[in-house]
């Protein structure tokens, strides 16, 4: 029996089931003391369900992902087993409980679904199967997602700092409050709720975009290419009085304007790399600072003053269009544009840029980039600039409402996740 002395605990050796700080204070985790109380080892057990890998059987894969993104097929494309390093793994059945050792300190939790079901997995994502009959899993998932959970789930990791590895027992040992299934099904039920009407204002903003394209088409008189893909998907046929150049890349554009004249983006800019200035180098302060992704973080200088449109260079998403002013760094995983035509303002050469798609032309490789060749080779059409004011205004205000619906999409994200937190800790 442990007896307690101020800020000491004592515990006689016997009494020992794990060296886990917070099993032997019996920590809670702030959890209200409304519900009854379960060890999380008494409603999910050990899965033992393991399977050979055959080398001429294909298979999916799981993996799950931090901060309480859950499981997730690990390839959209299923393995083929000879190309499996582990032969020996274990089978995920829908509803299982799933960890990732290593990621378990980051909230690496999830529950299998539907699509996950049949999956295979190391013995680095422990399994886990759900007694039914005390627990919903989503219940549990949605406790493994809060913030006191996840700090448990790394006073339980052990090893050094990059390869901490959770420890299953001592993670096994913690309590959780534990209501009836019928007061889990209210609990879920009102967070599905509220992150349902959340799904319906992303729907709506990302409709926005579809609506952005149609009247982009509409107002520049855009038409479908009559460039027609082979049923093979390899070849591409089209009109040789449509050809200005030879390469493939050119091909894949996806239509034309009839309506106001092209321009190739080399008589209408000018770009050049920023300057290099790594992460570690940023010493935060007043000035932005722009790379590959768009903003990357702040520092204490500026090398570039005024208006111009920043363009991703490098990185997955390579392409991305940014229209700045002011004073700010743009470092050397990104383009600066400097506009050399008159004809054309910045705020619509930003939205022509944003329209086509920079991104598609990427090279692949283990580290995405786009040229500056195949920009400045690209064509936009370039109305007059009483047009281009009128289709700035009004994408304007389709971006504000885009922007507005994902602020309450995400408000009511923030609200279910409290709505569950204040039911099931008694400090929030």
């Amino acid at each position: 029996m442990a007896q307690k002395y101020k800020q000491l605990h004592f515990v006689t050796l016997q009494s020992l089931v794990n060296w886990s700080v917070a099993h032997l204070i019996n920590r809670d985790l702030g959890f209200t003391k409304k519900f009854p109380f379960a060890r999380i080892g008494d409603v999910i057990t050990r899965s033992t369900l393991l399977i050979h890998v055959e080398d001429d059987v294909l298979y999916k894969q799981v993996t799950v992902k931090t901060n309480g993104g859950g499981a997730v097929l690990r390839n959209k494309n299923l393995e083929l087993g000879k190309n499996i390093g582990t032969k020996t793994q274990y089978l995920a059945r829908e509803g299982q409980f799933i960890m990732s050792k290593i990621d378990a300190r980051n909230g690496a939790f999830g529950i299998i679904t539907n699509e996950i079901d049949g999956a295979i997995v190391t013995s680095d994502f422990p399994l886990f199967d759900v007694n039914t009959k005390l627990v919903h899993p989503f219940y549990l998932y949605l406790l493994s997602t809060t913030k006191p959970f996840i700090q448990y789930a790394q006073s339980c990791s052990r090893g050094t700092t990059n390869r901490q590895r959770i420890d299953v027992d001592s993670f096994l040992s913690q309590k959780i409050p534990l209501p009836s299934l019928t007061e889990q099904n209210k609990i879920i039920a009102a967070y599905r709720t509220t992150i349902a009407q959340a799904e319906q204002y992303s729907t709506q903003a990302k409709d926005i975009d579809k609506q952005i394209e149609k009247y982009l088409n509409i107002s520049l008189g855009i038409e479908e290419s009559s460039v027609k893909k082979h049923e093979s998907g390899k070849l591409y046929f089209m009109s040789s009085n449509q050809l200005t150049r030879w390469d493939v890349w050119n091909v894949s554009t996806n239509g034309y304007s009839k309506k106001y004249p092209l321009h190739y983006l080399h008589n209408v800019i000018t770009m050049q790399s920023g300057k290099f200035l790594p992460s570690k180098a940023q010493k935060g302060g007043e000035y932005n600072v722009y790379g590959g992704n768009g903003l990357t973080g702040t520092h204490n200088e500026f090398c570039f003053t005024g208006k111009r449109i920043v363009i991703g260079r490098v990185g997955e998403y390579c392409g991305n269009v940014h229209l700045i002013d002011g004073n700010y760094w743009i470092t050397d995983n990104a383009l600066k544009v400097d506009k050399i035509a008159d004809e054309v303002t910045w705020d619509f050469l930003a939205i022509a840029l944003q329209a086509l798609n920079i991104n598609q032309y990427r090279s692949i490789s283990a580290q995405p980039s786009i040229s500056q060749t195949k920009i400045l080779q690209l064509q936009i059409p370039i109305p007059p600039l009483h047009t281009q004011n009128e289709i700035v205004e009004h994408i304007t205000r389709l971006r504000k409402k885009q922007k507005d619906l994902q602020q309450k999409s995400l408000t009511l994200r923030q609200q279910a996740t409290q709505q569950f937190e204040q039911t099931i800790f008694s400090v929030i």
